[in-house]
C-alpha cells in the first residue's frame, strides 16, 4: 500500500460520518411526544437524561425496548442534501433498590442505551469551508449509554445523578520503509469512553398540583484524533509533514433546564425553558498540518429554548389505559449568518410532536406500548458571503445560500413490568 493510499484511507475514516439523538428527539417516548419535556416529572429509565432525580423514591421494575427512525430533508439552494436515516434501537430499565430503614423506597437505579444498528460512532466533518449542516447532520448516529440513580431526600424532594457515555477515537498511524524499500505501517488506535455528568432536582407541591424540576447536563462531545507520522526521508526527495486527522464527531453543549408540571385530574401540562451553551462549540474539523492557516472561529451563541408538553389520560381502567400526548418547542439556532470563510449552516426550527400511550395492566405485571412522532420545520434563512472576509485560497461553496427543509421522526416502544 502506498503512502498516498494510506493517507486517503485515513481521510475517508475521518470524513465519512454522523452522531447523538437524545437532545434532538428527547429521551423516551413520553418526552419525545411532549416537546422534549419531562424535567419536572420524568421517572423510570428516561429520567437518566431528562432528570435523574426522577429515580428518587420507588419506581416500577420495568424493561423497555424501542425503535426510532426518521428522515432529514435539509435544503441548500433548492437541493436536498443526502443524509442517512437516523435509525436507532433503545433499551432501558429501572429497578428500586431494596434498602431498609430510612432508605426504604427512596433509592432506584436505571440504565438506558441508544444503539444505531450498524455503527458505534460516525462523524461527518467535511473540509474547512465546505457548506453543510453540522448541528443536524452530525447528531443522530452514536451509541449512547446512560447510567444513574436517584434518592428521595425528603418527602417531596428528590436528587439524582447520572452519566452519559460516548466513544471517542484516538490513535497513531506511523508510515515507514522496510529493508526491501516497501512501505509499511504501524497502527495503534483506541476507542476511549468519554463521560458527561447529569445532576438534577425535583420538588413536588401537592397542594398546588405542581411539580418542579431543575437539571444540569454537562457537554456531550465525541472526538476523533488520529496522527499520521512517517519516516520516509530515505526514499523521498522532500519531507512529508506530520498529519493530524482530528475534530468533533458529535457535540451537544452544556445546558440547564427549568420546568414546571401542572396536574389536574387526567390532564397535565409541562412548561420548560432550556439554556444551551453553544458559545463553546468547537471546530468540527481541525487543521491537518501545523502550518495550515488558522480557521475562522464558528462564532456560535448561547440559546434559550421554550418547550411545552401536554398529556391527557383519555381512558384508565383495570384492563386498559389510553394516554394522548402532544408538544411544541421552538429551537433557536446558535449559528450566525455565514458571511466569512466558514459555512456552518443552521436554521431556527419549529418542532411539533404527538404520541399515544397504551397500558395493559392485566398482561404479565403490566405491559406498555408507546408511539411518538415529530415534525421539525426549518425556518427559511439566507446567507450572503462578504467577499472581503475571504482570502484567495479559501474555499467558497456559495456567494448566497438559501436554506430550509424539514425533518420527520418517530418511534415505537414496548415496556414490560417484571
Amino acid at each position: 500500500m502506498t503512502f498516498g493510499k494510506i493517507l486517503l484511507a485515513c481521510l475517508m475514516l475521518a470524513l465519512n460520518a454522523q452522531a447523538s439523538p437524545v437532545d434532538l428527539w428527547g429521551f423516551g417516548p413520553e418526552s419525545a411526544a411532549t416537546g422534549a419535556t419531562g424535567v419536572a416529572n420524568a421517572n423510570g429509565y428516561s429520567a437518566l437524561y431528562l432528570n435523574p432525580a426522577g429515580l428518587g423514591g420507588k419506581v416500577s421494575k420495568r424493561i423497555t425496548f424501542g425503535w426510532q427512525t426518521g428522515s432529514m430533508h435539509l435544503d441548500l439552494n433548492g437541493q436536498t442534501r443526502p443524509v442517512d436515516a437516523p435509525t436507532a434501537l433503545l433499551i432501558g430499565g429501572a429497578v428500586p433498590l431494596g434498602f431498609g430503614g430510612a432508605l426504604k423506597d427512596r433509592v432506584s437505579i436505571a440504565i438506558g442505551v441508544v444503539v444505531p444498528p450498524t455503527v458505534v460512532n460516525r462523524a461527518k466533518s467535511p473540509l474547512p469551508g465546505r457548506a453543510w449542516f453540522p448541528i443536524l447532520e452530525n447528531r443522530p448516529q452514536t451509541v449512547n449509554v446512560h447510567l444513574g440513580f436517584g434518592v428521595g431526600l425528603a418527602k417531596n424532594l428528590k436528587l439524582g445523578i447520572s452519566t452519559l457515555a460516548l466513544a471517542t477515537l484516538s490513535g497513531v498511524l506511523d508510515v515507514q520503509v522496510d529493508g526491501a524499500g516497501r512501505f509499511t505501517t504501524v497502527s495503534e488506535q483506541q476507542l476511549v469512553t468519554r463521560l458527561s455528568p447529569i445532576v438534577g432536582l425535583q420538588y413536588q407541591l401537592p397542594a398546588w398540583n405542581l411539580d418542579l424540576g431543575l437539571v444540569y447536563r454537562g457537554k456531550i462531545q465525541s472526538d476523533f484524533d488520529i496522527v499520521v507520522t512517517n519516516d520516509l526521508s530515505s526514499v523521498l526527495p522532500v519531507g512529508i509533514p506530520e498529519v493530524t486527522i482530528a475534530g468533533s464527531a458529535q457535540y451537544t453543549p452544556a445546558q440547564v433546564a427549568l420546568e414546571g408540571a401542572y396536574h389536574r385530574g387526567a390532564f397535565s401540562a409541562n412548561l420548560q425553558v432550556a439554556y444551551q451553551r453553544w458559545s463553546q462549540y468547537p471546530l468540527p474539523t481541525e487543521n491537518a498540518t501545523a502550518n495550515t492557516p488558522e480557521q475562522e472561529a464558528p462564532g456560535f451563541s448561547d440559546t434559550f429554548n421554550p418547550r411545552l408538553g401536554v398529556s391527557w389520560k383519555a381512558k384508565e381502567s383495570d384492563n386498559f389505559g389510553l394516554t394522548l400526548r402532544g408538544g411544541y418547542q421552538f429551537v433557536f439556532s446558535p449559528a450566525p449568518e455565514m458571511k466569512g470563510r466558514q459555512s456552518f449552516l443552521d436554521n431556527h426550527r419549529h418542532v411539533a410532536s404527538a404520541g399515544v400511550g397504551i397500558s395493559l395492566p392485566q398482561i404479565s405485571k403490566g405491559m406498555f406500548v408507546d408511539t411518538w412522532f415529530q415534525w421539525h420545520g426549518l425556518v427559511a434563512r439566507t446567507h450572503d458571503k462578504d467577499m472581503s472576509l475571504i482570502g484567495p485560497n479559501d474555499r467558497v461553496d456559495f456567494t448566497t445560500a438559501e436554506t430550509s427543509g424539514h425533518i420527520l421522526a418517530g418511534g415505537l416502544s414496548l415496556g414490560v413490568n417484571y
